[in-house]
């Protein structure tokens, strides 16, 4: 459990410094990675998604990713 709220307010901090200029380097080649599997293909998906939306929406599914996990990992647990 801690492993995983760790991870969330990681996740949280980088979306926090994720800025436009992070955004136009990291999509600016188009390079995106190809997969054989089922969790790459679907992760193909969501950069695919995340290229074409501007930096601050990235912004806000970084950040709200860490907080879904974090959530999750406190409902689990006292549930």
């Amino acid at each position: 459990m801690i492993i995983l709220l760790f991870i969330g307010l990681i996740i949280i901090v980088g979306g926090c410094f994720y800025s436009r200029k992070v955004h136009k380097k990291v999509f600016v080649d188009g390079i995106l990675p190809g997969s054989d599997n089922l969790p790459g293909i679907i992760l193909l998906f969501v950069l695919i998604g995340l290229n074409f939306s501007p930096w601050y929406i990235t912004k806000s599914v970084i950040i709200l990713t860490g907080v879904l996990i974090i959530f999750w990992t406190l409902k689990c647990q006292l549930a």
